[in-house]
């Protein structure tokens, strides 16, 4: 499990530095050094959030399966969980090219992926525990 947490913390320091590199206004801009202090020391932070405040959420998931682009252009919601703001787009979505939209869809389809498969090892963990 701990090679996945390291994978998707990878991916998402990734997906930030590509953000804030072009956008350092946007709100992963903003949060960059934050987000990336805790990401770098092997934090199972990232991926438990995003479990807790994406994963979980069904529409989200087929949102990001399908690279949706309204997805990312109207996600945003003022009541929403921080984390869930963390990843609101709308701002810049319009103004990044094919090419930076593609890598950000990409980004976090693979999230997604990771985070399925930490889900599934951490299922067999408990049932192994469990015989």
């Amino acid at each position: 499990m701990n090679n996945l947490q390291s994978l998707f913390n990878k991916v998402m320091l990734d997906l930030i530095e590509f953000i804030s590199k072009y956008y350092p206004k946007s709100r992963i801009g903003k949060y960059k050094i934050f987000i990336s202090s805790i990401l770098k020391n092997d934090n199972p932070k990232g991926i438990l959030m995003f479990i807790e405040h994406v994963y979980k959420n069904k529409q989200y998931r087929e949102n990001i399966r399908k690279g949706n682009d309204s997805f990312f252009i109207e996600q945003a919601d003022i009541h929403q969980h921080e984390y869930k703001r963390l990843f609101d787009l709308k701002d810049i979505w319009l103004s990044l090219d094919d090419d930076s939209q593609k890598y950000i869809k990409k980004s976090m389809l693979t999230m997604l992926v990771i985070t399925e498969k930490y889900i599934n090892e951490y299922e067999k963990m408990k049932i192994n525990v469990k015989m």
